[in-house]
């Protein structure tokens, strides 16, 4: 089974509980977190090497936001939270699993769990229907055509694909933008 890649954050918790923290230990204190996240537990030591210079100043007044065992040290709310993302992705992975369940409902569980064997992310800027457009796409559109009227065209493109059969967004968007960007040749009067 993979990792997981991410834990809910709660924004106004993270307010709530880091207030009177000076920037410095604000930072410190998510550096933490990230490592417990990452490694489980950690002791003092590895503390003091991940906040570097800042460990002297900072250490202090964040300590209590973790328990320890005398050696090791973790966040309680962080290894709940980790614990609940944990059963949560194990009944999506069952339920997707479920022989009774469709092939639809399955395909769309597994399309939100992490792959272990993916090692690309998604790199999708948009995708509606059957088309897609990734983000270097996108860029590529963007520095020819503007970020507007890309934008545009490929929201027209969508709108207008509900009954047709491209194959690529890319493609006819570009085709759609150097058709509409022709300039219609003039002819001189003598």
């Amino acid at each position: 089974m993979s990792k997981d890649p991410a834990f809910l954050f709660y924004p106004n918790d993270w307010i709530g509980g880091t207030m009177g923290m000076t920037f410095e230990e604000k930072g410190c204190y998510m550096e933490l977190l990230m490592m417990q996240f990452n490694h489980g537990k950690f002791t003092e030591a590895q503390a003091k090497q991940v906040l570097s210079i800042c460990f002297d100043v900072a250490w202090a007044n964040i300590k209590h936001k973790f328990k320890t065992d005398g050696t090791y040290y973790w966040n309680v709310r962080l290894k709940e939270e980790r614990e609940r993302r944990q059963k949560f992705t194990e009944s999506r992975r069952s339920n997707a699993s479920n022989p009774k369940k469709t092939k639809a409902s399955a395909k769309h569980m597994l399309e939100h769990m992490e792959d272990e064997d993916e090692t690309v992310t998604k790199d999708v800027y948009r995708k509606e229907n059957h088309l897609s457009i990734t983000w270097d796409e996108f860029n590529k559109l963007v520095e020819k055509y503007g970020r507007e009227e890309s934008d545009n065209i490929i929201s027209d493109i969508l709108n207008y694909s509900k009954n047709s059969k491209y194959k690529s967004l890319y493609l006819t968007a570009i085709k759609w933008l150097d058709k509409q960007n022709e300039k219609p040749t003039k002819k001189l009067a003598f």
